[in-house]
């Protein structure tokens, strides 16, 4: 359970049937993006949609498709590349980023002030020119 173990979850749901999820387990399995984030991560394969029912705000029904939760089971909105089909990662690399993504979202949670500190000059001059701007 995510909740007791309070780490990540990727869950991939898939179909054995389907070419485009074997190419995805194929490419994650042998591919070296995601097992370097692996360590932070659970992960849970649905191979067929009755064994995984998807969160109740999420109404697709296509496969392959990846979702990621943080620590507490909470759904996060990380979308992979394809529009029309945000839950649809089809390599290793799409996965990784998913990961990363998660990671970061978590992170800036947990500390919200570091997000803040981590802007460059550049950021910051841009972001004071949107706050005079929406002042007008």
């Amino acid at each position: 359970d995510v909740k007791e173990e309070g780490i990540p979850l990727v869950a991939f749901v898939t179909q054995e049937s389907c070419k485009v999820s074997q190419k995805l387990k194929a490419s994650v399995r042998d591919g070296r993006l995601v097992k370097k984030l692996a360590h932070k991560f659970l992960f849970a394969d649905g191979s067929a949609p009755s064994e995984w029912e998807h969160p109740a705000d999420d109404k697709h029904d296509y496969v392959p498709r990846v979702y990621f939760f943080d620590g507490n089971g909470t759904m996060l909105d990380i979308r992979g590349p394809k529009e029309g089909y945000p839950r649809f990662f089809s390599t290793d690399d799409f996965v990784h980023q998913g990961m990363e993504q998660t990671l970061d979202e978590i992170d800036e949670r947990q500390n919200p002030d570091k997000a803040l500190s981590d802007l460059d000059e550049d950021d910051e001059e841009e972001m004071m020119m949107m706050d005079s701007k929406s002042e007008l």
